[in-house]
């Protein structure tokens, strides 16, 4: 059996300034872009997703060597190594 519950049958009132925020720009995009797609137009996504191929050997070796080396921060924002 499942149970769903939605937040106001919960008793769950948000605050008033929630309002205020509005759709995120990334899922704006996303919606036009499925849009286009619906309409029959080429769309290429450049964002982040699952690849349809597995992680070559050499960048899962790469990536065990560099954990167990401890280079587990993110980088600078710059992007430079220090």
């Amino acid at each position: 059996m499942t149970i769903s519950m939605y937040a106001e049958e919960a008793g769950f009132r948000s605050a008033l300034r929630i309002a205020s925020v509005g759709v995120s720009k990334i899922l704006q995009i996303g919606a036009r872009a499925a849009a286009m797609k619906r309409e029959g137009l080429p769309v290429i996504i450049l964002g982040a997703g699952e690849p349809d191929f597995d992680t070559p050997n050499h960048v899962k070796q790469a990536a065990k060597v560099a954990i167990d080396a401890g280079e587990t921060k993110y980088t600078a924002l710059d992007g430079s190594p220090g």
